[in-house]
């Protein structure tokens, strides 16, 4: 096995997520870190891909907006009695 330098980290995720990685890892071969680093690095990717194309920030104000109708539904249906 290959050493990468780099740091350890710890953190939570399900059973069932945990399987799903390590049967993806069994069939590709690899171990369960370099898959957790190719599913984390293929992630960013795809992040950095869609900020740079606007979609996360398209998100952000459909988010915004959505929260602030929500909000106004809401009170609207407190002063009509619903």
């Amino acid at each position: 096995m290959q050493r990468i330098e780099g740091k350890p980290i710890n953190f939570v995720i399900t059973t069932d997520l945990l399987e799903e990685v390590d049967r993806i890892a069994k069939r590709l071969s690899l171990s369960r870190s370099e898959m957790m680093r190719n599913l984390l690095d293929a992630g960013c990717y795809i992040f950095r891909k869609y900020e740079a194309a606007g979609v996360i920030k398209g998100m952000e104000v459909f988010e915004r907006a959505k929260k602030t109708i929500d909000r106004s539904v809401g009170q609207q249906a407190l002063f009509n009695g619903n």
